[in-house]
């Protein structure tokens, strides 16, 4: 413990301190205010007395600096004064002073001001020792958070975002994840508070998304366990605002799934918006699971077609005007957009025009994924069955007769999407690996073929309309809705014949097509039919189906 005192007379400086040493604190003399500025600096003392004599040398300067060189270190600053000037001592603390000690002063007076900065001192460290453990815990908490709540592959994808948390930690989240499929999964969701408690409910959201996503279930399904599971552990009055979307890059095909959060809005170069998602839902967690309405919004994308999606941060951010930003604006921007640019960027540049402050009151998240189907265009190469090229990879030796049956009545194809489960059994049981997601495209080929041309009797034909993948994906799901009969059986067998090949078998309840007399269109018409069987056959060895045609029969192999 140190003092510095600067600008007192010689007797005046002995007589101080004498008294501060026979308190415990050794003293620097300063006989000016840049030496004292200087000694500050290299000294560092624990508190400063100045003498108000020195006006002519600018005091109110001094204490400037020498704030600015503590920075955020508490150090008091006591000025020496005569009795009455009170206009001097209310200028000077508003330059920085903390207290004043009167002449003559006494030592007692002396001694109960020391004493009482002193301990100002000592609590001033204790919370800034506590502040910075603070600071590291938040540190700590931050990487883990990044690690659990990974973004999955949205660096990696056409994707451009901001995230901007209005504490240390972001009640706003957005993930993204491929299927086995190779279509890309996209979630913007929002959970209600800020900081620490907001941050922690998204953990389970993402690790049930990367989970899901990654064995090809829906987004109704995943939307519907991360529903159960927040149910389960978030506090009355805590929820979930989520959008969740599918883009199909073969098809153009884009699904969204929207609860509680603003409207998802489609742009079309030339045209705006030209279709929004709407909320059809409170957010997650605010009802039971079996209650949450599962419509789908479909959108059949074009070149250069985008999705953009964001939280409320965005309307409710404050602007120079004293208004929020608004929905309104928000729109306003976004059509305003020329065809080849950005909305993303054209809402950055608008809130660098507009935005009050740097300071958020809420978490503030924007996005845009750029929709460029991959349909090759008339005229170009036609696309052709894939084939795969063998991976070697390590397999169970001994293979049973590993033999399963599904029985799926109307009632449960509403509601199960049983392929992803599928593919995981056979991959727990070691009969599948490195080729699951192989398998995933040719079973889920198979069994959607069952259900939309068989048991619901969609036509495909139906794709060629405008717009005509979202009517069909509409379509399909009023008529799965309203269906009161009908079942699917699917059958999985590995033969143990060494092989190495799986036997699979899907049969509907429909009345199924003349399969001797059906003939698949040639390669070269590009149609946006038709393709999903071309893909099968060249993943299988065999596929045939029964002379009724409700009943399909696939080898899949398996690598060696």
């Amino acid at each position: 413990m140190k003092a510095l005192i600067a600008g007192t007379d010689p007797a005046s400086y002995a007589m101080l301190s004498k008294r501060l040493s026979a308190m415990g604190c050794p003293t620097l003399a300063a006989r000016d205010l840049n030496t004292a500025v200087q000694l500050f600096l290299s000294e560092q003392p624990n508190i400063v007395f100045l003498d108000s004599a020195l006006e002519s040398e600018d005091i109110t300067a001094a204490l400037q600096e020498l704030r600015r060189i503590a920075g955020s270190n508490y150090v008091p600053i006591m000025v020496l004064t005569n009795r009455g000037d009170e206009t001097s001592m209310e200028r000077l603390v508003a330059a920085g002073a903390d207290d004043f000690l009167v002449k003559p002063w006494s030592s007692a007076a002396l001694k109960a001001k020391l004493t009482a900065h002193l301990r100002t001192v000592h609590y001033y460290g204790q919370l800034a020792r506590h502040a910075g453990r603070l600071e590291w815990e938040k540190t700590v908490a931050c990487d883990i958070f990044d690690k659990i709540v990974q973004k999955g592959c949205l660096d990696r994808s056409p994707i451009k975002y901001q995230l901007s948390p209005a504490g240390v930690l972001n009640g706003d989240f957005l993930l993204a994840a491929e299927n086995p499929s190779g279509g890309l999964l996209l979630m913007l969701g929002d959970m209600s508070g800020h900081d620490l408690s907001a941050a922690a409910g998204s953990l389970p959201i993402a690790e049930i998304f990367h989970a899901m996503a990654a064995r090809g279930f829906s987004l109704v399904d995943i939307a519907v366990e991360m529903n159960t599971k927040l149910r389960a552990l978030l506090p009355r009055g805590m929820f979930c605002a989520a959008l969740l979307a599918e883009w199909n890059k073969d098809t153009g095909l884009l699904t969204c799934w929207n609860a509680g959060m603003p409207d998802a809005l489609f742009l079309r170069p030339g045209e705006g918006i030209v279709l929004r998602c709407s909320s059809r839902n409170p957010p997650l967690s605010a009802l039971p699971s079996d209650q949450l309405d599962r419509t789908l919004d479909h959108f059949k994308a074009r070149q250069e077609d985008r999705l953009f999606i964001y939280s409320d941060g965005l309307i409710d951010l404050a602007t120079t005007s004293g208004d929020n930003f608004g929905q309104e604006n928000i729109e306003d921007t976004l059509r305003s957009v020329a065809t080849g640019n950005s909305g993303f960027d054209a809402i950055v540049d608008r809130l660098k025009a507009v935005r009050a402050s740097t300071l958020l009151s809420d978490d503030l998240t924007y996005a845009e994924l750029n929709l460029s189907p991959t349909l090759i265009a008339p005229g170009a190469a036609p696309i052709r069955a894939v084939t795969r090229a063998p991976k070697p990879t390590a397999r169970v030796e001994s293979k049973s007769n590993c033999v399963f049956e599904l029985h799926l009545g109307i009632d449960v194809l509403k509601k199960v999407d049983v392929v992803p489960e599928v593919v995981r059994t056979l991959t727990a049981l070691g009969i599948t690996g490195s080729e699951d997601s192989y398998l995933f495209t040719v079973l889920r080929e198979l069994f959607t073929n069952a259900v939309e041309h068989g048991l619901l009797k969609m036509d495909s034909r139906m794709k060629q309309e405008e717009n005509g993948f979202a009517l069909y994906c509409e379509e399909r799901d009023r008529r799965l809705a309203a269906a009161t009969q009908g079942s699917a059986r699917l059958r999985v067998c590995d033969h143990g014949n060494g092989k190495n090949e799986l036997h699979l078998e899907v049969e509907d309840s429909g009345d199924g097509f003349d399969a001797l007399s059906y003939q698949p269109p040639p390669p070269e018409e590009l149609l946006p039919h038709g393709r999903g069987i071309m893909l099968v056959r060249g993943l299988c060895s065999e596929v045939r189906y029964s002379p009724r045609g409700n009943h399909v029969f696939a080898t899949f192999p398996l690598n060696p």
